[in-house]
């Protein structure tokens, strides 16, 4: 179950200023996940304000599990990200294996409701190719449930790419057969479901990443979550530890402390 809230980082408090090697190192890994891998390859981003990110409708409580505010920076490309995770606890360089991105080999982005083989949300194809049954990945186990995620990120994407991107990721929708999935690694969505947010539904996708360490399965998970209000595209990434289940009704308490600002009357 979701643990106690403990005070984060507010939004008008301001990051430490690091290296570029230090924001790198701990961030490097989520930025892969959600595709930004300029970031990983050195480029030096531009430092921006939370507020840029979550545009005038929306600001950041209190965050829970120890979450605090990592980095904030606008890439080349317009995309304006906020990470959010623990100081003492980034994950290592290594952590995605050799295959960042969101929508890599093994299958795109997305996901559906219920049982992953069955059911699609939004649209997509069925799944391609015959039953493996010796694949490794799916001799792996559900994953331990109820723990919080590792890194959250939260990315504004720039009107030119919004549509392109929020279609991608929630509505052209495919699984990928485990078994058919390369024994390299690989991803495939699981599930999607809503979450309640201030009166809305918000769409999730649940994604699970498979990779080979030191020639063992592997596998973690990652969710993301459409906050796009009107023109503003915000998307939050989560991504959990090596053998934890995404979880969404955990993720639900970070999602709380996106937050709507009172309207001018």
């Amino acid at each position: 179950m979701a643990e106690p809230e403990s005070e984060g980082t507010p939004a008008d408090a301001t990051v430490p200023g690091r290296s570029g090697w230090q924001i790198a190192l701990s961030t490097v890994g989520l930025l892969a996940l959600v595709g930004i891998v300029a970031f990983v390859w050195g480029q030096r981003p531009k430092e921006t304000r939370l507020e840029q990110v979550l545009g005038s409708e929306l600001t950041l409580g209190d965050l829970p599990f120890g979450l605090t505010l990592l980095e904030v920076e606008t890439l080349k490309d317009g995309r304006r990200v906020a990470v959010l995770g623990l100081a003492d606890d980034v994950p290592p360089l290594d952590e995605l294996g050799s295959m960042p991105s969101s929508g890599g080999r093994g299958g795109g982005p997305g996901g559906g409701g219920g049982d992953w083989r069955r059911r699609r949300f939004g649209g997509g194809g069925g799944m391609m190719g015959s039953f493996n049954p010796d694949s490794p990945w799916i001799r792996l186990p559900a994953g331990e449930t109820g723990q919080p995620p590792w890194q959250v990120a939260l990315v504004r994407y720039p009107a030119s790419s919004a549509e392109g991107v929020l279609s991608e990721q929630f509505a052209r929708i495919q699984f990928q057969d485990l078994s058919q999935i390369s024994e390299r690694g690989g991803e495939s969505a699981i599930d999607t479901g809503h979450l309640l947010w201030n009166g809305y539904r918000l769409p999730w996708v649940r994604t699970r990443h498979f990779r080979k360490e030191d020639g063992k399965a592997v596998f973690h998970d990652s969710i993301r979550v459409n906050l796009t209000r009107g023109r503003q595209a915000i998307v939050l990434y989560a991504r959990w530890r090596p053998g934890q289940k995404g979880d969404s009704e955990v993720l639900q308490e970070v999602v709380r402390a996106v937050r709507l600002l009172p309207t001018e009357s």
